[in-house]
């Protein structure tokens, strides 16, 4: 999944960073064009100013009018012949264009197309300020210069000419910003209002402020580069997740059919991990879910039929010693079948609480909380249990495990159920003597039982941990039901270790378990593990 994650995240990057470089290339489509067209827009008014100046006059003067007009302007004015004029701007005109903004430069011909007005480079064309200084004081000088009474019609005149309104405000409400600014000396200064861009200019001799505007602005631009870079991002990435999906999608069909095949009773189905490589962790996860599925089923197949026959004899010779008591001649002989009767009732019990305990670890509801328990004070309290079983057994602890050091890393009633189960394994087969040993290597420690009974024969060393194996070396009751070392193995397993059936030097069977080990400090050095 880790890979499938990856693949969805590099995708996911990859769609961010072409939708950057989309957004880049649309806003400079859009904004490029949008940009002229505010600049055309904001400039017409100075530039008609201008031509309207220079038309006034005759062309030899023209020269001391441009002089003027700098003075006014805060980047330079001049007249330029149309040979020198660049034929973009040519065709903007030929297209029906009065004026052309061409970068930072704005043209506009004069009557008879033999000369043009150029104005700029400005310093910041962007800025409303030092881009439209110039062509708002010669509207303002022009009404200044005009009568009250005219002002009126002059300033619709301007307004047409400049392309947005021009009018008068009462200067004494203006916001204490722009006061400021005035006060200061500015005699241009910028305003925004609700979202609109202004420029005040005081009306000498008069209270009055002229305002200009509200300018263009790119607003219209901005919704359609918004709208064209979310247009291209989303078909971009819907290309691009069915791209990613359709070859994923193709190998999750299989982990569905290999689901559906083991729904339909073929427990055996399995997903080939070589044709599913985005998803090769999910379908690995899924094999080993079917294996796990597959061997629980046969487990839980074996189990029914195993506890079906083991049942049986019990259940059997319980229904014999009842139909025997009724027949009894004597007491003692009433008694000893009522014995019997017993027996058989801790018989079944023994099977009943081992088939519980196998099945709660094959489920695993006991999961174990392992802690630092000494291995000799375990073996101490499982012992004089075993004399019951076979009292004239001799058991050897061995030195290693009175060590007090040693501490086995387990969890204590699994401990207690291992040793107790293989102790009395020991007792049942061995003919005169147990052996219990230890020894470690790093963090490891292995437990030995020996005992000097008939061994376990090698091709039956490794089936006998199986549940429900019984050698015929002892049947009947005090052969047990074969759960013994398969709990064993189940226990020894949940703790990370593992358990062998060897051949004892003492000439019987050796049961050798592994575990996690905490070697104290008074440790002694022990002996490497021997075979």
């Amino acid at each position: 999944m880790t890979r499938l994650f990856l693949l969805f995240y590099i995708g996911v990057l990859t769609v961010l960073a072409a939708a950057w470089i989309i957004h880049g290339q649309v806003s400079q489509w859009q904004y490029g064009g949008e940009l002229q067209r505010i600049v055309e827009g904001t400039q017409r008014g100075g530039v008609r100013m201008v031509q309207e100046r220079l038309e006034e006059v005759e062309l030899s003067e023209r020269g001391q009018v441009l002089r003027e007009l700098n003075e006014h302007f805060d980047y330079p004015v001049t007249t330029i012949s149309a040979n020198e004029v660049p034929d973009y701007v040519h065709g903007r005109l030929d297209g029906g264009a009065d004026l052309v903004a061409y970068g930072p430069i704005v043209f506009a011909p004069l009557s008879g197309g033999m000369q043009f007005v150029r104005l700029g480079p400005f310093p910041q064309y962007k800025h409303y300020e030092d881009s439209l200084a110039g062509g708002m004081r010669l509207a303002v000088m022009k009404l200044q210069s005009a009568e009250p009474a005219e002002r009126a019609a002059l300033l619709k005149t301007l307004s047409d000419e400049f392309g947005y309104n021009v009018s008068l405000i009462d200067g004494t409400r203006l916001p204490e910003w722009q006061n400021f600014r005035f006060a200061q000396g500015d005699d241009i200064v910028f305003m925004l209002r609700e979202s609109q861009g202004y420029v005040l200019s005081p009306l000498p001799g008069s209270d009055d402020v002229v305002l200009f505007g509200p300018f263009p602005n790119s607003e219209g631009a901005d919704r359609r580069v918004f709208a064209t870079t979310l247009a291209l991002v989303l078909v971009m990435a819907a290309i691009a997740i069915a791209a990613m999906l359709r070859p994923i999608a193709r190998q999750l069909k299989s982990i569905e059919k290999a689901a559906h095949a083991i729904a339909d009773g073929d427990l055996s189905a399995r997903v080939d991990t070589s044709r599913v490589s985005s998803a090769r962790a999910l379908a690995m996860a899924f094999n080993e879910m079917a294996g796990r599925t597959e061997s629980l089923v046969r487990t839980q197949r074996e189990l029914l039929q195993a506890v079906s026959h083991e049942l049986r004899t019990p259940l059997s010779r319980m229904r014999f010693a009842i139909d025997l008591i009724d027949t009894a001649a004597t007491e003692e002989e009433r008694r000893q079948r009522l014995d019997s009767l017993d027996a058989s009732t801790e018989e079944l019990n023994a099977l009943v609480g081992e088939l519980l305990t196998y099945v709660r670890m094959e489920s695993g509801q006991d999961a174990p909380t392992t802690e630092q328990v000494s291995l000799n004070g375990t073996v101490e309290t499982i012992l004089p249990g075993l004399m019951d079983v076979n009292p004239n057994l001799n058991i050897v602890v061995d030195d290693s495990v009175q060590t007090s050091g040693m501490l086995v890393i387990a969890d204590l009633r699994g401990l207690q159920r291992v040793l107790s189960n293989l102790l009395s394994n020991a007792a049942r087969y061995a003919r005169s003597e147990i052996r219990v040993s230890c020894s470690s290597m790093a963090t490891r420690m292995v437990i030995d039982i020996d005992d000097d009974g008939p061994g376990i024969p090698e091709p039956d060393r490794s089936r006998v941990l199986d549940p429900f194996v019984r050698l015929g070396i002892a049947e009947g009751p005090e052969g047990g039901v074969g759960l013994g070392l398969a709990i064993v193995r189940r226990i020894v397993n949940q703790h990370g270790g593992s358990v062998e059936v060897l051949a004892s030097d003492l000439g019987g069977a050796r049961i050798r378990t592994t575990w996690n080990a905490a070697v104290a400090d008074s440790a002694i050095a022990m002996e490497p593990v021997k075979t």
